[in-house]
C-alpha cells in the first residue's frame, strides 16, 4: 500500500513538473493551411486569411495585444534572409527557424517588426508588429511542428 502511494506521488509530481505553465498541456494545437502543426494558448484564436499565391493568416489574444500574421509558401519568400547578419537561430519541435528585429514601416506601424522564417518549410513567415510580447509569441513558435 505504502508503494501505490509513493507511485501515486511520482507521477503526480512529475505531470505537475513537466506541464507547469506549459502551452503544450493546456493549449490548443491548430492546423496551418500547409498542414504543420502550431500549440497556441487556449485564450489565443486562429483565423485563416485569403491569400493570393501563398497561405496566410493572423493569430491574436486582444487582451495583451499580441498580434501574429503569417505567410507560409513558395511565393511567400523568405522574410529573414539566410545571410542576414542580424539573425538569431532557434529551433522548434522539429525545424529550425531565425528571427530578427527590424525598424521598417510595416503593418502600419512605423517601429515594426520582429520576423521569424521557417526556412525549410516553403518558407514558412510569421511577422509580429513589435517586440513587446515576443516573449509568448517566441514561446508558440517553438511548438511549431512540420508534417
Amino acid at each position: 500500500m505504502k508503494s501505490k502511494v509513493y507511485l501515486i506521488l511520482m507521477m503526480f509530481s512529475f505531470l505537475s513538473y513537466s506541464c507547469g505553465n506549459n502551452i503544450e498541456c493546456d493549449g490548443d494545437q491548430i492546423t496551418l493551411p500547409n498542414g504543420d502543426f502550431l500549440t497556441i494558448p487556449s485564450s489565443w484564436t486562429h483565423e485563416v486569411m485569403p491569400g493570393i499565391d501563398s497561405y496566410t493568416g493572423q493569430i491574436t489574444y486582444d487582451e495583451e495585444d499580441v498580434f501574429i500574421i503569417y505567410d507560409i509558401g513558395g511565393l511567400a519568400g523568405s522574410y529573414v534572409e539566410p545571410g542576414s547578419a542580424s539573425k538569431i537561430t532557434e529551433q522548434s519541435d522539429n525545424e529550425q527557424f531565425w528571427y530578427e528585429e527590424v525598424n521598417r514601416e510595416y503593418l502600419d506601424d512605423e517601429d515594426c517588426c520582429v520576423l521569424v522564417t521557417f526556412f525549410e518549410r516553403g518558407p514558412a513567415n510569421f511577422i509580429t508588429p513589435n517586440d513587446e510580447n515576443f516573449d509568448k509569441v517566441l514561446e508558440v513558435l517553438k511548438t511549431y511542428r512540420s508534417n
